[in-house]
C-alpha cells in the first residue's frame, strides 16, 4: 500500500517524506525519553548543580516534583516556573532551592554529562 503511494511521487518528495518521518520519530523519542530530576542550592548565592534521579518519562520526573511541592514547609515561597522547574525561596530570602526536571541529553551544568 505505501510503494503504490510512494509510485506516483517524485524522488525529491520520496526522500522528503522520509526526512519528515525521521524527524516525527526524533521528535517523540525525545519527548519520552530518559528524564533527570537535579536541585541547586541557593544559600545566599547559587550552589553547584545535583543529579538527584532518572526517571523514564518527563510526567514520572514532573511528578517527583509535584511531590515536592506538596510536601514544602508553609514558611517557604513557592515559584512553580514552569511543569519542569520549581523554585522554594525562605522567608527570609536567605536560602532556596531549585528543582529541575531536564531530558537526560540536557545537563544544567553545561553539556553532556
Amino acid at each position: 500500500m505505501i510503494a503504490a503511494y510512494c509510485a506516483g511521487m517524485s524522488r525529491g518528495s520520496r526522500i522528503l517524506l522520509a526526512l519528515l518521518c525521521l524527524l516525527a520519530a526524533a521528535t517523540s523519542a525525545y519527548a519520552e525519553g530518559t528524564w533527570v530530576l537535579w536541585s541547586q542550592l541557593y544559600a545566599p548565592s547559587a550552589g553547584d548543580w545535583v543529579r538527584q534521579t532518572t526517571y523514564s518519562t518527563a510526567t514520572e520526573c514532573t511528578e517527583a516534583i509535584d511531590y515536592r511541592e506538596v510536601l514544602t514547609p508553609k514558611s517557604f515561597t513557592i515559584d512553580r516556573r514552569s511543569p519542569t522547574d520549581l523554585f522554594l525561596m525562605d522567608q527570609s530570602r536567605a536560602r532556596g532551592l531549585l528543582w529541575q526536571c531536564v531530558p537526560d541529553t540536557e545537563d544544567p551544568r553545561g553539556g553532556k554529562e
